[in-house]
């Protein structure tokens, strides 16, 4: 999963992925929250970089999301850590 595309993604997509899903929301000047549907809920938590890991568990523990949920990270290799983490 990738929040934006490049040159690396789309070599990616192409190696591995079958039936890639890319969701496009358009931006109109300063009213992107206008043009995402209704049925999308965003939601930014702030918290120590130590707790991130806490928090999503808790969430999903606490079956505080109902539904599909994508979850962000900055980089790889915390990608791949979350990925350990809630396999374990």
């Amino acid at each position: 999963m990738s929040a934006t595309s490049s040159a690396d993604v789309d070599k990616l997509k192409k190696l591995i992925l079958h039936n890639p899903f890319i969701l496009t929301l358009p931006e109109v000047g300063n009213h992107k929250d206008e043009v995402i549907p209704k049925n999308v809920q965003q939601f930014w938590i702030s918290c120590a970089a130590n707790d991130k890991l806490l928090y999503i568990l808790a969430m999903l523990k606490l079956e505080l999301v109902q539904k599909k949920v994508l979850i962000f990270t900055n980089n790889i290799d915390t990608s791949f850590r979350l990925k350990l983490f809630l396999e374990k």
